[in-house]
């Protein structure tokens, strides 16, 4: 008979690596610790190619009652790319956790460290719930920094990686911002994320130590040799102060990143890596704590600084607002000005009326960030997760998803929840223009992933499914070749296709008289609200459209009884921690942006000197007559990363997407503008006519909108009530679960 108690695996391998030492190792090191052994059974899975454990997590997993099992598992170290290795040791896996899942009712099998570069970890073929542990997304969001060389090594190796994220049931995150990004980079449903939260590291035991080379008057800064934390801003705002404190900066650095940054600041004093004892000595006697970060997964320094009861200022970054919006100084990590000011105030503070005032606070604050409500959390969460179960498969058509086309980001997004319900493969295109990536493509290696030119009569055949999407751009060429030639299913994302209908004729992929048919058909049926969609729409089995505007312009063509036609309304993911509210009111155009979409206005808005206005996203037209000449508080941004678009968003108090001419198409970025909280100025028109008027702000001419816009200024609430709208609307109505099941549902109801 089958134990009934609860029964876990861990794998144990990063507790034999370096970085055990690190962040992922102490963290996963303290949460086991706060297990308590009476609720579940566990066993650690080791790694018998690298070192022993340590004295310190033998005695760990004895205490736990924790059962180690040593397997022979290939790893970094055994150079090879995490591919490589899969096979092997998933087979391993398998037969070593086979035992367990023959005597248990349920095994949680948990991978606590799954992007550690020194280890392979695989989640077993079957009959576990696979649970990880996600610290950041940092390789992923900083891939220009991260993977220069966008096919080199170090990019392979993460990628191949996320063939084991995928196969992940439930997610805990040590933060809620780590959640968010889960949410909203990679479109994983929310009831699939438990945030279980992290805590200062213990060293309780230890016994203060002051550091060689350090005097008494300075100002702390934990930091590393990573752009990410900010060193440059950081030490330049330091150095425009009149002062005789010194900035005391730990970590290991380089020495000629020590040079460069000494050189601006020669008030700078690098302590190297300091021992614990020692980082006790300098935050209780530091005048503040200065964490200047532009991204942290958790920021378990800053958790260490409230415990030792230090001033602090920091990054207004997601994480470290999450904390608290009240506890801190705040400052803009990409503005010298704004750090000097910071330091300015944290150094007439005084340290002893500060932390009084703050103690209520800080309590809150580790009461909230502890490790035995991380454990609790953590042991809550092991009965929510479900494993997935694809049952055929589905071939998808789809830009490539490191491009700016909107709709590669969609297909993206989408797949961490279509997995669960499909063997999905991808067939892509990358289109006939040059870009630079604007997120990594993971898919590549996630999924099986073909040209889309590929495609052919004997490969449909091995599929169940297959789903075209459709879209009036260069990313979608052998689509709709494929879909022509091979109807199915089809998503149609923009109502007039002429524009790539057009092109496929001047690149002779379709003849003058076969695209004259469209224009035959687009007459015949006097259709009013797409154009070449007749033959594309009646010959699939299904259609989705994201509007009650597509859905009833396609009903208009002749498509009889076939397709089935569906409304589906698009996904998004939507975070939950806001950043305070720190600058000047903020106006942005965003997305792809052309003189199609509004941007005459541009000059019009820059008037009101009290205003910051941003025109950013792919594929900016920075030559534009428009866009030329504006005032100093206009900032045009080419190009973006995914993670630089969202930064951008996030800042935005009011997004204006009003277009002049309308083709039928949702946005994407109106929907992703409404997630972070802005209010965004549509035209009263298709779609966006449709969103509910209290969570975006309709006009029906363009000549209302610097009035709109002067109105919202002047009522920060009603900005603040209609951003909070849009995001529960959002949460409410657009979740990526609800799509996939959609797509899934109605694509097997109506299979031939």
């Amino acid at each position: 008979m089958a134990n009934s108690k609860q029964h876990v695996v861990v794998d144990a391998q990063l507790l034999q690596t370096s970085d055990r030492k690190r962040g992922m190792g102490l963290f996963t090191a303290s949460l086991l610790n706060n297990f308590n052994a009476r609720e579940i059974g566990m066993t650690w899975v080791i790694n018998r190619r690298l070192g022993p454990l340590d004295e310190e997590n033998v005695l760990l997993a004895k205490r736990l009652g924790a059962k180690i099992i040593e397997v022979d598992l290939l790893h970094g170290g055994d150079n090879e790319l995490f591919a490589a290795s899969v096979k092997t040791n998933r087979q391993r896996i398998d037969a070593a956790v086979a035992p367990l899942i023959a005597k248990c009712n349920r095994v949680t099998y948990f991978i606590p460290a799954l992007f550690s570069s020194e280890i392979h970890p695989v989640f077993p073929t079957q009959g576990t719930m696979n649970i990880q542990l996600f610290h950041d997304a940092i390789p992923f969001l900083y891939h220009t920094h991260y993977f220069k060389d966008h096919g080199g090594i170090a990019r392979k190796d993460y990628a191949q990686r996320f063939v084991e994220f995928y196969k992940t049931d439930l997610f805990v995150t040590n933060s809620q911002t780590t959640a968010d990004d889960l949410v909203v980079y990679f479109g994983v449903d929310t009831q699939r994320i438990v945030p279980i939260l992290g805590a200062a590291a213990d060293r309780s035991q230890l016994t203060p130590r002051k550091p060689s080379g350090v005097n008494d008057d300075f100002i702390l800064m934990p930091s590393g040799d990573d752009f990410r934390k900010n060193n440059t801003r950081a030490v330049q705002a330091f150095a425009a102060l009149d002062t005789t404190s010194k900035l005391v900066i730990t970590s290991r650095f380089s020495e000629g990143t020590r040079r460069e940054l000494q050189a601006l600041c020669p008030n700078a004093v690098f302590t190297g890596s300091v021992s614990d004892e020692e980082f006790l000595w300098l935050l209780d006697n530091a005048r503040a704590v200065f964490f200047p970060p532009e991204y942290e997964g958790l920021g378990m320094p800053l958790l260490e600084a409230v415990e030792r009861g230090a001033v602090i200022a920091c990054s207004n970054i997601p994480v470290f607002t999450e904390i608290s919006q009240e506890a801190f100084f705040y400052f803009d990590p990409k503005s010298v000005q704004d750090m000097t000011q910071a330091l300015l105030t944290i150094l007439q503070v005084d340290k002893k009326t500060y932390i009084k005032e703050s103690s209520v606070e800080y309590k809150r604050i580790l009461s909230i960030f502890s490790w035995k409500k991380a454990a609790k959390s953590f042991l809550g969460a092991l009965e929510k997760g479900v494993p997935a179960s694809p049952q055929h498969k589905l071939a998808v058509f789809t830009p490539s998803p490191s491009s700016y086309s909107a709709i590669g980001k969609y297909v993206f997004e989408l797949h961490a929840e279509l997995s669960r319900l499909f063997d999905v493969d991808y067939y892509a295109e990358d289109g006939v223009t040059a870009f630079d990536p604007t997120r990594p493509n993971i898919l590549e290696y996630a999924a099986g992933y073909y040209p889309a030119s590929s495609f052919t009569p004997e490969k449909a055949q091995q599929y169940e499914y297959v789903l075209y999407n459709l879209g009036n751009s260069e990313f979608h060429i052998d689509t709709i070749l494929n879909a022509l030639r091979l109807p199915a299913n089809a998503v149609v994302h923009d109502t007039h296709l002429n524009g790539i209908f057009d092109w496929l004729e001047r690149q002779r992929f379709l003849t003058p008289a076969r695209r004259q048919v469209e224009a035959k058909l687009d007459e015949l049926f006097e259709t009013k609200n797409t154009t070449c969609l007749v033959s594309l729409a009646s010959n699939q089995k299904v259609v989705f459209c994201h509007s009650d505007y597509a859905t009833n312009a396609i009903k208009q063509l002749p498509v009889g009884g076939s397709p089935i036609i569906t409304e589906t309304i698009l996904a998004i993911g939507v975070p939950t921690i806001k950043l305070k509210n720190l600058r000047t009111p903020t106006v942005s155009f965003a997305g792809i942006i052309s003189e199609d979409k509004g941007i005459n206005i541009v000059a019009d808005i820059a008037q009101n000197k009290n205003l910051r206005v941003k025109v950013f996203g792919f594929g900016v037209l920075g030559d534009s007559p428009l866009l030329q000449n504006l005032n100093e508080n206009v900032q045009v941004m080419k190009d973006l990363t995914d993670k630089e678009f969202q930064d951008a968003l996030s800042q935005t108090d009011i997004l204006v997407n009003y277009r002049p001419n309308y083709h039928g198409e949702t946005s994407r970025s109106v929907l992703e503008a409404m997630r972070h909280g802005a209010v965004v100025i549509v035209r009263d028109i298709g779609w966006y006519g449709e969103l509910p008027n209290d969570v975006v702000v309709k006009v029906r001419a363009e000549n209302e909108i610097v009035p709109t816009i002067r109105e919202l200024i002047a009522d920060p609430q009603r900005i603040q009530t209609i951003g909070q709208a849009a995001k529960a609307f959002l949460m409410r109505e657009y979740g990526y679960k609800k799509y996939a099941e959609a797509l899934q549902r109605n694509m097997e109801k109506n299979a031939a």
